[in-house]
């Protein structure tokens, strides 16, 4: 599933129960990445969430806070990196 913004990720995290990773940038429209992690983290808080940012390392700082962020990876990332990180997260829920 995609959304195009955080508000609509929201929407649907409250329409499937079937989601257990949620990938978002940090820079969204309507809501940005922090905003949405913390709506997770007080709405669905067994969800785990991938933040990927191309932001400088101190404005993500804010994220590693957030219990649901299970990690946050800096553009560019590479995709066996990626794909670990999904892996182990979805691994160890």
């Amino acid at each position: 599933m995609m959304a195009g913004d955080g508000s609509e990720a929201l929407q649907m995290l409250g329409e499937s129960s079937d989601i257990a990773l949620v990938v978002t940038d940090f820079l969204m429209s309507e809501m940005d990445g922090d905003e949405l992690c913390r709506a997770i983290e007080l709405l669905h808080p067994h969800l785990k969430v991938i933040v990927v940012s191309g932001s400088s390392p101190g404005q993500l700082d804010s994220f590693r806070e957030i219990p649901v962020v299970f990690s946050v990876l800096e553009k560019p990332v590479q995709r066996l990196d990626f794909l670990s990180t999904v892996y182990t997260a979805l691994e160890t829920r």
